[in-house]
């Protein structure tokens, strides 16, 4: 078998879990199973003494709370509007997630796109996401020559932004 370094996506923030441990523990589901999915990966680490058992909610009252809380954050996630004041012909989504104060740490509070794009601090917010999305766009896909003009001017955008 191939030795693989892990490390974590950019953006991800996945609790204090070493890479690597879940890297083999992934390994190791695959070559057992012949393929990861999210299920195979909370059965192998039910057992307490599991490589990734304690990343896991195992309590069922406060998993059951947690998987509805992952249910509302899909759906408002999930719903999009038009914007009547915007000449746009697509939906965009209706709710964004932002800090509503510069002192306040991300509480994963959402408000409606047409307040975030007319407040300031939080249509900055939404700026800055945007780029750093672009640019984790642009690394995920960095080996496609295909699309290395597309790349210059995302380059090129940053450095005058």
């Amino acid at each position: 078998m191939t030795k693989h370094e892990y490390s974590w996506k950019y953006g991800s923030r996945p609790a204090k879990l070493d890479p690597t441990v879940v890297g083999k523990q992934f390994e190791k589901i695959e070559k057992r199973d012949k393929a990861v999915t999210p299920d195979s990966v909370v059965k192998a680490n039910r057992a307490a003494k599991a490589p990734l058992h304690d990343y896991f909610e195992w309590d069922n009252n406060v998993a059951g709370d947690k998987y509805r809380c992952t249910q509302a954050s899909y759906l408002i996630r999930s719903i999009v509007c038009k914007l009547s004041d915007v000449d746009h012909e697509e939906p965009i989504r209706a709710f964004v997630r932002v800090s509503t104060s510069d002192d306040e740490e991300d509480t994963g509070q959402y408000i409606h796109i047409h307040q975030a794009m007319n407040r300031p601090f939080t249509r900055e917010q939404l700026l800055q996401q945007a780029l750093e999305d672009l640019r984790a766009w642009r690394k995920k896909y960095s080996q496609l020559k295909e699309l290395v003009a597309l790349f210059r001017e995302i380059d090129g955008f940053g450095e005058a932004g």
